[in-house]
């Protein structure tokens, strides 16, 4: 039986808060999108830090929070 082949992950805020980066560099072929991200800072750290998107209760807050990161 083949393994299957994973292309991202969802997980909490609170599972990349410590060090985001690091989670983002070991998997490096991965997308990783986090959930529910409402803080604004919270959302430009984990832009910073390389993660492929985010969830919010706030898109348009977020959208623009991560835009200044960019």
């Amino acid at each position: 039986c083949a393994l299957p082949i994973y292309q991202g992950v969802s997980v909490h805020w609170t599972a990349l808060a410590y060090d985001p980066g690091s989670v983002v560099e070991s998997a490096p072929d991965l997308e990783i999108y986090s959930w529910t991200v409402n803080d604004p800072e919270v959302a430009m750290a984990l832009t910073s830090a390389g993660v492929t998107g985010i969830i919010s209760d706030d898109p348009s807050a977020m959208r623009a929070a991560t835009e200044r990161t960019r």
